[in-house]
């Protein structure tokens, strides 16, 4: 095995781990960019000796050293980060809401589902078990953004 294998096993094998660092999850390219660099650091013991060996696992490490520093350095991260923040709130308008007004249900409670309430439509939660699709019902209680109801006929 001459040098350029070595040199392109140990390349491959960084690439691949930097790839799973920054681009990959699943741990399958850093395994394989790990086998690849043990192997071609194997290989320069194995062929040349344990002076190359040395020489070749010290020149690895400092490589892969910068190249990480260089990489955390870059603007990388601020690329593939979500910068945005997410300010919507769920049942925003329950504050127009008091106990005592009536609805409709548009899906079937089951706790949870739609109902349109004063010409505005909320999730709401059933307090009494399955309510079905088109019935009348009042609301009980507001805790929060949550919004409890009742069948209006009980």
């Amino acid at each position: 095995m001459d040098w350029t294998l070595i040199i392109t096993l140990i390349s491959t094998g960084i690439l691949l781990i930097l790839l799973e660092i920054f681009l990959l999850p699943g741990m399958v390219a850093g395994i394989l960019g790990g086998a690849a660099t043990l192997f071609g650091i194997y290989q320069s013991y194995a062929v040349y000796g344990p002076e190359a060996g040395i020489i070749t696992t010290v020149v690895t490490l400092a490589l892969t050293v910068v190249l990480l520093i260089l990489l955390f350095r870059s603007k990388t991260w601020k690329k593939a980060a979500l910068d945005n923040a997410i300010d919507g709130r769920m049942n925003t308008e329950s504050d127009k809401l008091n106990p005592g007004d009536e609805g409709k249900t548009i899906t079937r409670l089951y706790p949870i589902g739609k109902a349109e309430i004063n010409d505005n439509i909320y999730e709401v939660q059933s307090l009494s078990g399955i309510i079905e699709a088109e019935s009348d019902i009042v609301v009980t209680k507001i805790e929060g953004y949550k919004i409890f109801v009742k069948p209006k006929n009980t």
